[in-house]
Formats: C-alpha cells, sequence, structure tokens
C-alpha cells in the first residue's frame, strides 16, 4: 500500500508538468496497491491517478515511476513500504 510519493528533482515546464510535483496531485496515490493507471479528467477505476491537464506525459511518467517503486517493493522488499 503506498504511504506517499516524494519528488526529489524535476526539470519540468513551469506551470504545466512541474504541477505533477503538487502534494495535492501526488496525494493520489496514498492509499492505492496498483496497477496504476492514468486516467484523463476522470478516475473511472480505484488505482487511477488523474492526469495533469496538458501534461499527461509528465504524468504518466511519475504514475510509472511510481509503479516500478511499488513493483520493487513488492518483489524484493516483501511489499514494504
Amino acid at each position: 500500500v503506498l504511504t506517499g510519493v516524494q519528488i526529489t528533482s524535476q526539470s519540468e515546464t513551469a506551470g504545466l508538468g512541474t504541477k505533477t510535483t503538487d502534494s495535492a496531485w501526488l496525494a493520489q496515490v496514498t492509499g492505492l496497491t496498483g496497477p496504476l493507471n492514468v486516467a484523463k479528467n476522470v478516475a473511472s477505476g480505484d488505482q487511477d491517478i488523474v492526469a495533469v491537464t496538458a501534461a499527461t506525459i509528465s504524468s504518466s511518467a511519475v504514475t510509472n515511476g511510481v509503479q516500478a517503486a511499488l513493483d520493487y517493493a513488492n518483489r524484493y522488499l516483501g511489499g514494504g513500504q
């Protein structure tokens, strides 16, 4: 179960991709277990992350990174947090 995400470095377009580092946007992952999906506009599934408007690629990149970390934790750390 994801308890949170922190972005430590980014080089996104100001005002667009940088919104993927906002704590409110990142809070969407709290409590999720994966597999994570990126949704445009509205989440339709319980593992959906709603993309930042006009920054779907950045939203997907962050979501894919979080999913990779979750997969690693589940496989090598016994589902650790």
